[in-house]
């Protein structure tokens, strides 16, 4: 590797270092508790987990390991078999958009131009509903094809048909688990996560889901650790192909493969080959839950120079209706001078490190409202607080803000006590 991959990268690469040793630690001791006849590491978090698994653990378990190409789009759509299924899927929610392209991310299907001009979101549950039933057998049509080729192409991945296996995968609703076990209910699957949301709190309680980071995470309330900062986190694991659109037959040949173009994550795989690179010597000084730790406070106190380092970087995310979603969202921001007080809220609102936002906001001079009306403060209080900031790194964001506003514009009773001493302190 050169000198100026590890320059640049060292700060991502060894919290992803860390964030390796706890997982592969963690997956280990459940294949040493668990029989498993295979384990499959689903794309596109998990070849980077599969890789360091390869690595560290050559000769844990005689269990076949393969890598495959999964999505929550793909498996979704292939889970469908009726309009029951379909009414399900579109409940997932999304962001507006137009209700054709919200049905091509979806589902996969060209409901026709006469779509193109309305723009839907969850709250148009009427209008989406009525536009599955008149489109019922178009989608069920559709999602039949995508069903056969994806189970054409797992067949041959599954040494066992009635065998029981473990779906290694960033987390976190059992979503994949539950179309996985629809598609061969004759076969058992477990599933081994970084972390389970609420949704699959019925699969952890049933035994089914095993997780590196404990409990069930409640990614509704905002102060939860991977809620605030999953997008950074998925972009740390991303391997450099598309994720899975779909999968079409293609006669004698096999599965035909969509893939999404991928976006320019170069810097990743860097960040990826210094992280394994790194990971045996720091696998031997250190336990899994030591490296949890360590990687949990990297995330939430970054550096300047190491948040810097995603400036541009975007994850795709046609499911959830948006082409690309930013780490951090500076576009918004100006380049240089003073940042006005809606765009510090927007900001830190839409980026998807939010840590990391609170980080760059730290560097800056925010203005000062011009409507500086007690409802105004507030407004800002909770975006900035809804943001679930580290208590380290929003300490330190009051403690700049308050420097330059000497604390006049924060009301006593809007603000914790401890927040309320640190403004009294720099005041």
């Amino acid at each position: 590797m050169v000198n100026s991959e590890r320059s640049v990268f060292g700060g991502a690469g060894i919290a992803l270092a860390h964030l390796l040793n706890c997982s592969i630690g963690a997956l280990v001791t459940t294949l040493k508790s668990q029989q498993f006849d295979g384990v499959l590491f689903l794309s596109r978090e998990g070849l980077i987990l599969y890789k360091a698994f390869r690595q560290q653990y050559k000769n844990v378990s005689a269990i076949a390991c393969r890598y495959i190409l999964a999505s929550r789009r793909a498996l979704s759509v292939a889970a469908c078999r009726d309009v029951k299924d379909l009414l399900l899927l579109a409940k997932v929610p999304f962001n507006p958009q137009p209700i054709r392209v919200f049905f091509l991310n979806r589902f996969g299907v060209d409901i026709g131009e006469c779509y193109s001009s309305r723009i839907v979101s969850r709250h148009d549950w009427g209008i989406i509903k009525n536009t599955i039933i008149d489109n019922a057998e178009m989608l069920l049509s559709a999602a039949a094809a995508e069903r056969k080729a994806y189970i054409d192409y797992l067949s041959t991945r599954l040494p066992n048909k009635s065998g029981k296996y473990l779906l290694v995968d960033v987390g976190y609703n059992g979503s994949i688990h539950r179309a996985f076990q629809g598609l061969f209910p004759s076969a058992t699957f477990h599933s081994f996560y970084l972390a389970a949301f609420v949704g699959s709190r019925d699969l952890v309680q049933k035994g089914y889901i095993y997780t590196v980071f404990p409990e069930i995470r409640d990614n509704r309330l905002k102060r939860d650790f991977f809620s605030r900062n999953v997008g950074l986190i998925e972009l740390l694991l991303m391997a450099g192909h598309g994720s899975l659109l779909s999968m079409r037959s293609s006669g004698s040949r096999g599965a035909k493969i969509v893939l999404d173009q991928p976006g320019s994550y170069g810097f990743v795989g860097a960040i990826q080959r210094f992280a394994l690179s790194r990971l045996p010597e720091i696998a031997l000084v250190n336990s899994p839950q030591d490296s949890c730790h360590y990687f949990e406070n990297w995330v939430s106190n970054p550096s300047i120079q190491e948040v810097s380092e995603f400036s541009n970087a975007k994850l795709d995310d046609r499911y959830g209706g948006k082409l690309q979603r930013a780490i951090l969202s500076e576009s918004v921001l100006p380049s240089s001078g003073n940042i006005p007080f809606a765009t510090a809220c927007s900001f830190v609102a839409n980026s998807d490190w939010r840590d990391g936002a609170l980080r760059i906001l730290s560097e800056r001079i925010i203005e000062k409202p011009k409507d500086t009306k007690f409802r105004k403060i507030v407004s800002f209080y909770k975006v900035v607080k809804k943001a679930c900031l580290s208590r380290i790194a929003f300490r330190e964001f009051l403690t700049n803000l308050c420097s330059r506003w000497r604390g006049v514009y924060i009301k006593p009773r809007t603000v914790s006590d401890d927040v309320l001493d640190l403004i009294n302190s720099r005041s």
